[in-house]
């Protein structure tokens, strides 16, 4: 349900903004609910990860298993995304500046690698701005679940996050490049989540999503926050937002109820797709097509959906599969180089739990 909301509400966002243009009265706040759907990604990223780890954490090498999984799950249909905008000219968005920018050697590279943040190039499309961010956030994701083991892991996770605040306090003026620093504790509120996940849980599962669209709108709304997104203050309100959402995320049982676990399960299960793949459906719609309101909505939307299925089983699902074979070799090549004292040879675990 996190996961399907917060491509919902940057999907819904979006299609708004092509729609209505940039002069409708709402516009910052549909800005706003776009831009904390991403950071929801953020929570929602460290949460599952913690928890795959933690089924992980007792196989060879698993830190390195986690980076291949990591990586053969990202970078394939994000390149997909670039070359194809790349190839066919594309502007980086449907809702603003419908311009294309030519795309040079140096701004093409750092998106293929997703590190456009440290390099100081544009976003060849422009949701990639996100991922650079999460394969950043990545490579000390295995580190923070080995921190916050064992039982004094309060202090140490909140050791973590005042680390975080200082080093973001102290370079949140050089925003480009060292952006990351800026979103931490939204991951950290994620780990928060793991942290907590054993709880008892006893609050109704219908208040979960209840919950979402209040921090989501509730936020949205504040003049603080969708004026100046770079700003201090609307960082920290994004940190408390998405604190709240991990703090509370143990409380609420699970949603029993079918139709909307059926469909929360289809939109997250294919929301990377949706993710990069609605941006071209805008404009193809709206800006192509030129369709109008609830007919380009309609339109768009359907794009959207098949394209991001045929990614799914075209690009997606074959490389995941593909990287947790990788993984599993690197485990089985571990045992095979190593051997217990007598000169026993360890068998490798399953790999299908993960």
């Amino acid at each position: 349900m996190l996961r399907a909301l917060a491509v919902t509400a940057v999907f819904l966002a979006h299609a708004t903004h092509t729609a209505a243009g940039p002069s409708h009265p709402y516009y910052d706040v549909v800005e706003a609910i776009a831009r904390f759907g991403v950071i929801i990604f953020f929570v929602h990223t460290s949460l599952v990860l913690m928890l795959s780890m933690r089924r992980t954490q007792k196989e060879p090498a698993f830190v390195r298993r986690f980076y291949v999984r990591r990586a053969f799950r990202i970078y394939p249909l994000a390149a997909a995304a670039v070359l194809t905008t790349y190839v066919l000219r594309l502007p980086s968005n449907a809702w603003s500046g419908l311009v294309y920018h030519p795309i040079y050697f140096v701004q093409l590279f750092s998106n293929l690698l997703l590190i456009q943040n440290l390099t100081r190039q544009a976003s060849v499309l422009s949701v990639l701005w996100s991922l650079p961010l999460e394969i950043q956030m990545y490579v000390v994701l295995p580190f923070l679940f080995l921190i916050v083991r064992g039982p004094r892991w309060r202090f140490r996770l909140m050791l973590c996050a005042v680390v975080a605040v200082l080093a973001a306090a102290l370079v949140w003026q050089t925003a480009g490049r060292l952006n990351i620093l800026a979103f931490v504790p939204c991951f950290l509120a994620g780990v928060l989540a793991f942290k907590c996940a054993d709880r008892q849980r006893t609050w109704p599962p219908w208040l979960w999503p209840t919950l979402i669209l209040g921090v989501v709108f509730g936020l949205a709304f504040l003049p603080a926050y969708r004026k100046h997104f770079l700003h201090p203050v609307s960082i920290v309100l994004e940190w408390v937002a998405a604190g709240v959402l991990g703090l509370f995320w143990p409380m609420f049982r699970e949603i029993s109820w079918a139709p909307a676990t059926r469909i929360a399960g289809f939109v997250a299960k294919y929301s990377y797709g949706i993710y990069l793949a609605h941006t071209f459906a805008l404009y193809l719609a709206f800006v192509i097509i030129r369709t109008r309101a609830y007919l380009g909505l309609l339109l768009a939307t359907s794009i959207t959906i098949m394209v991001a299925v045929a990614l799914y089983h075209l690009i997606e699902e074959p490389l995941i599969r593909l990287g947790k074979d990788l993984a599993a070799k690197i485990g089985s090549a571990t045992l095979d180089n190593s051997e217990t004292p007598a000169g026993v040879r360890v068998d490798a675990p399953s790999e299908a739990h993960s």
